[in-house]
This record gives structure tokens, sequence and C-alpha cells, in this order.
């Protein structure tokens, strides 16, 4: 019997709900073995071959093909990021725990020691220089763990900062001062060479430089 004209296909979100009533050989993770949706028996399945990037690797259970075509996902179907995603969110919440640390020790316990590394040239007080430097990193700190979609503008930030405060390290160098056991020129010297890794980790664990991906 022919079929009849103008006969309804499904839309995108019609297929959506099907594809979540598969069998269970057919759940995520399997591959539709044989032929591409747009060549089964279910003639009244649209052809989504062109919108998915051809036939060769469909796998029921991958977003890609799915989010090209316009099936829309929830928040708890989202792929689990990979591996570099992770390692980089990792070094992202040490960091912003190293600064929120580093921020209270501005403010309490290592506030002297921060005072030795502040040049006599900054035109404002030694202790207010501290105190606000601490003010700063905490809020930075805890932007980063906090503000994970801006990332990349507190990576940036963050960088910006332990470049500013760079000459302070560069001063007790300069002026002998002794400040968190750093008793020696040769300690003080080892210790400049700490502060572009500080700066090229807030870049790489903010993603600052990577354009080729979406924000999470």
């Amino acid at each position: 019997m022919k079929r009849a004209q103008g006969r309804h296909r499904p839309t995108v979100d019609q297929l959506a709900s099907h594809h979540r009533l598969l069998s269970p050989l057919e759940q995520p993770g399997h591959y539709f073995r044989g032929r591409s949706p747009s060549r089964t028996a279910n003639t009244d399945t649209p052809d989504l071959t062109a919108r998915t990037g051809g036939d060769r690797g469909w796998l029921l259970g991958d977003r890609e093909p799915l989010m090209s075509a316009g099936v829309p996902m929830t928040d708890d179907e989202s792929p689990a990021p990979p591996a570099g995603r992770r390692l980089r969110n990792i070094a992202r919440i040490l960091l912003g725990a190293t600064l929120t640390f580093t921020g209270v020790g501005h403010l309490t316990f290592l506030r002297h020691d921060f005072q030795a590394q502040v040049p006599n040239w900054v035109p404002i007080s030694k202790d207010l220089t501290v105190v606000g430097s601490g003010v700063i990193e905490i809020v930075l700190g805890a932007a980063l763990i906090a503000l994970p979609r801006h990332r990349r503008t507190t990576g940036a930030l963050a960088a910006a900062f332990f470049v500013i405060v760079f000459p302070g390290n560069i001063a007790q160098y300069l002026e002998h001062a002794d400040a968190f056991g750093l008793d020696s020129d040769r300690a003080r010297l080892v210790r400049l060479f700490f502060q572009p890794l500080l700066v090229a980790w807030a870049l790489w664990a903010g993603e600052v430089f990577r354009h080729d991906q979406r924000q999470d």
C-alpha cells in the first residue's frame, strides 16, 4: 500500500524522545549496527545524515551529532570534560586557594614578612600596601574558585597581579631583606624565578589563550 501523501514527519524533538526509548542494545554507547538512521526500516525518521556529518561513526549515545541536529540536551546529559580541562580546573582551584590563603596571611600572620617586600619608593605606607594587596589576593582567589565561567578574565587578572607585585620580589633581593626564611642573596635570587611560573600558572589554568572551546 502506498504511503499517504503529505504524511506527518516527526520533529527533532520527537526524534529525541524516541532516542530515550531505545532498546537496551541501542542505548548510548552502542553503535547502530549496519546502517545509519537515515537508512533504517523506519521510514518516518527524518534524514539526519547530512545534518550530522554523514553515517560514518554514527553513535546513538554521542551528543555531538544530536546537538548539531538541534536536539536539546539537559544539563545532566552534559558530557564529562576532557582530561586536559579537568586538569586545568584543578590547577585553577588550587591557584585560587593559594591566593586566598596568601591574602589572609597578608592581613594576619605574614603581615610583617610581606612588608619587607614593599620597595622603599612606594608612595604609600608599607602596611597599607600589604593590606591592600592582601584584599586583592583574597578577591582574586575567591573569583578563580567561584566563577569558572569567567576563568579567562580571572586568570588574566591573577597573572597581571603577579606581574605588578614582582618589583617587590626584586626589591627584597636588591635590599637584602630577610623574609619568609629567605636569609641569603642566593635564596632571594632563586625566589625571583618562581614569579614567572606563577604568571604561567594563572594563564594556563585560566585558559587565557585558548579560544577553540565554549565556556563551561
